[in-house]
């Protein structure tokens, strides 16, 4: 607080920094707007701020938005971060074919839409993106010049939920794109991964609804480069019991800088898969994964519940839970692994999730960390409770829980799969 002056005595690079912290997703663009009309020293700053993160969710704020940024280019300037996701689109195509060319300066783009002819305007656009997020209803035919057209991109996230795997032509065969690209999440939902054939140098994957063709061509695609993987597996049908247990995707794959793997199962109402114990650790299954650090695996309550069963034990224990008996399958295989984790989805209600958040709520499970056997006796130490911080957590995967981590701190918009009212992705 100024001793002998005013705010307004402030040099103009202070106030930008005061007004910088108020310019994030959490602070209302109303107080700010508010604060713009204030006083003239105050207008420059505080609009700038209002326009660096822009978020919209309906046509008719996407076209104020555009007339907004058309009649006073320098608004245009001041955008970092754009978010459009609406339905439809189609009207809202000559406002953006307008405004786009403006934007110099956007850095994380996430465009959410119906109508596939609006992804075509990003082929001429201006800025140079670092995080990118495309998505709605149908895959646009051009996705690959798309791609081709940001260089620089370091997060890509496909949110296709319709109709994308009937078009042939957003297969992704080029081997010139992506060469910056660090984190990559794609929802197999209307985007099979088998259309991406090139093993591009991705260090974190993230997949949504993904079956086991997807899961098993991205493996040996991408295998010697990932860091972290994250997977939501589809179970149907056409899996067989040793797909039961996650681990049985890593056998006589080669995953030398695999140091994360966070997955979650969600089974189709009708398939039941037997639980096989003797095909936890599959041939091949052993230095497979020589860096994994940690590993997780979200189940329904049916499965967990089979996990609790008595089995056959070891020296150190005459009875143990199949869950016990799973991770000293995982600290025998894995060298460097260091925690497992076991917890259940549950789907919760409104109420309960806002509460969750306001005590920083993990779900419930059980957390195996390695154990010294020499001392013990027991390979590892086993707690119920909640999940801890070994879960990969928004540093790797988003704020929003699914999706490619960000690129740095800063990074608000891409590399994250989102649950929206248009799109329904579970």
């Amino acid at each position: 607080m100024l001793q002998h002056g005013h705010i307004l005595r402030l040099p103009q690079e202070l106030l930008r920094m005061v007004f910088s912290y108020f310019e994030h997703k959490h602070c209302r663009s109303s107080w700010l707007a508010s604060v713009a009309t204030v006083c003239k020293a105050f207008y420059p700053e505080a609009e700038a701020a209002l326009y660096r993160w822009v978020e919209m969710g309906r046509c008719s704020q996407v076209s104020v938005f555009c007339r907004s940024v058309v009649k006073r280019p320098h608004r245009a300037v001041c955008v970092r971060t754009l978010v459009i996701s609406v339905r439809g689109g189609s009207t809202i195509r000559q406002h953006l074919q307008r405004a786009l060319p403006l934007l110099t300066n956007v850095s994380e783009l996430e465009l959410v839409v119906d109508d596939p002819c609006l992804f075509d305007l990003l082929l001429c656009a201006p800025f140079r993106l670092r995080c990118l997020v495309l998505g709605g209803g149908h895959c646009p035919l051009s996705l690959e010049d798309i791609l081709a057209s940001q260089p620089y991109v370091r997060s890509v996230s496909l949110e296709f939920v319709g109709a994308g795997k009937e078009h042939p032509g957003s297969q992704i065969y080029r081997s010139d794109l992506f060469p910056h690209l660090d984190a990559l999440a794609i929802d197999t939902t209307g985007f099979s991964f088998t259309l991406v054939n090139h093993p591009y140098p991705i260090a974190h994957l993230s997949l949504n609804r993904a079956r086991h063709d997807d899961i098993a061509h991205v493996i040996k695609l991408f295998g010697p480069t990932l860091v972290s993987l994250k997977i939501v597996r589809f179970i149907d049908g056409q899996c067989t019991s040793e797909c039961f247990w996650p681990t049985s995707m890593f056998a006589n794959a080669r995953l030398p800088r695999l140091q994360h793997a966070d997955i979650t199962d969600t089974y189709d109402p009708e398939t039941e898969l037997a639980r096989n114990e003797r095909e936890m650790s599959r041939p091949g299954l052993r230095g497979a994964c020589p860096a994994l650090e940690t590993f997780t695996w979200g189940m329904d309550e049916r499965v967990m519940l089979h996990l609790y069963i008595l089995t056959a034990g070891t020296p150190w224990s005459l009875t143990i839970s199949v869950a016990d008996a799973y991770a000293n399958v995982l600290f025998a295989c894995f060298p460097a692994l260091t925690h497992m984790g076991l917890f259940t989805t549950t789907t919760t209600t409104a109420r309960q999730r806002t509460r969750d958040r306001a005590t920083d709520f993990r779900p419930h499970g059980r957390v195996f960390e390695r154990g010294d056997p020499e001392n013990s006796g027991a390979p590892f130490r086993a707690t119920e409770g909640m999940l801890i911080d070994f879960r990969l957590s928004s540093r790797l995967f988003g704020r929003e829980g699914f999706g490619a981590p960000t690129c740095d701190a800063s990074c608000r918009c891409a590399g994250r799969i989102t649950t929206r009212k248009s799109w329904r992705i579970s």
